[in-house]
């Protein structure tokens, strides 16, 4: 999924179990309403991951203070590429920025959920990746800039199908120099 300039929340595409979809979804949030906006042509084979929840609201923080474990809900995988290869999915993160206060991404830790659900059809089941991990990296351009991927899953050759990870979640400790965040 990602957030278009109009702030729609466009959904591209996913696979059921037995098909392939090329649908292209808008979601409107203040409407809460999906609609149907076109189709994209789909060769054989998906490598793809969705999120069911677009973000992850932190609430209003303070300088030193821990949000705590704020679930990052669903996510989903789908690889149906079927050749022969392992994979993996990662996630990165940029900085939070709220007016002229930054929370740089080294102030977030990811905690991959350690439940992965084959779906209908699939074969296999791919292993969470079992470690919290503080995003990290260079910023050259804070506010844009992502961080190092951190592994969410890990699937064998053998893993194809669709999958869903539950129990994820992202902690943020606000620096103590930085201003309060709504």
């Amino acid at each position: 999924a990602a957030t278009g300039s109009d702030g729609r929340i466009y959904a591209i595409g996913g696979y059921n179990g037995t098909t392939i979809s090329s649908a292209v979804y808008a979601y409107t949030p203040p409407v809460a309403s999906a609609t149907q906006q076109t189709s994209l042509t789909v060769a054989n084979g998906t490598l793809s991951i969705n999120t069911l929840q677009g973000s992850v609201a932190f609430g209003t923080l303070r300088p030193g203070v821990s949000s705590g474990a704020i679930a990052a809900g669903e996510i989903d995988y789908t690889n149906t590429l079927a050749d022969g290869s392992a994979w993996s999915a990662t996630v990165a993160a940029t900085d939070l920025v709220s007016g002229s206060t930054t929370v740089p991404f080294t102030a977030m830790t990811y905690s991959p959920g350690q439940t992965v659900s084959p779906q209908t059809g699939a074969s296999g089941n791919p292993a969470p990746a079992t470690n919290s991990s503080a995003f990290s990296g260079s910023d050259p351009t804070p506010g844009t800039s992502l961080s190092t991927p951190v592994t969410l899953v890990n699937g064998a050759s053998t893993d194809q199908g669709s999958f869903a990870q539950t129990g994820s979640t992202v902690t943020l400790a606000v620096p103590v120099s930085t201003q309060a965040l709504t």
